[in-house]
């Protein structure tokens, strides 16, 4: 008897631990068919924080098209949401900008950590706004990671230990047999 309460106060304990809230890992979204007015297009990708709305490894790549012949690489960061990433090809300039070229993704929906394809527009600037291109389609993809609901965790630790218990039992009836 005491060896079915000391398992039954295991399997609450895990089950108790197991069921507080799992966050999920953030995620790599990935640009698909991301293509400007002008027929130019863009790639690359980013990760995502759902938890903490805060971007990272962010490496877009302009390729060379007639409004801008020049492979542009945006990876800095400016202030950004879950909807909006907004980036520009290096450090903000002293002098307001002059002479960078900025790049803004508007996302349809949020980003989240469960990943999906959700269809992004925007804009890219080139040189504080002497020439632009709008963003006309495109996509951003991720796969996101599968917590497993406490609920699972539960009841597989359940089955467990309904396991054991069984296997307990079956051990001690056979011995007196």
């Amino acid at each position: 008897m005491r060896t079915v309460i000391s398992v039954g106060a295991s399997v609450l304990a895990l089950c108790s631990i197991s069921c507080a809230s799992a966050l999920a890992a953030p995620i790599t979204w990935t640009l698909v068919d991301v293509t400007s007015s002008d027929g130019g297009s863009f790639t690359g990708s980013f990760v995502f924080d759902a938890d903490t709305d805060v971007y990272s490894s962010v490496l877009i790549t302009h390729v060379p098209d007639v409004v801008e012949p020049s492979a542009l690489t945006f990876s800095t960061l400016n202030p950004s949401t879950d909807l909006v990433l907004n980036l520009l090809n290096g450090p903000p300039d002293p002098d307001g900008g002059i002479g960078r070229h900025s790049l803004t993704l508007d996302f349809a929906a949020p980003l989240t950590d469960a990943g999906g394809d959700i269809n992004v527009t925007g804009l890219a600037t080139y040189f504080t706004g002497l020439r632009h291109q709008t963003i006309d389609s495109g996509t951003v993809d991720a796969v996101g990671v599968t917590v497993p609901e406490p609920s699972t965790w539960a009841m597989m630790l359940l089955g467990f230990a309904g396991l054991g218990y069984a296997g307990f039992r079956h051990r001690s009836t056979s011995r007196l047999a």
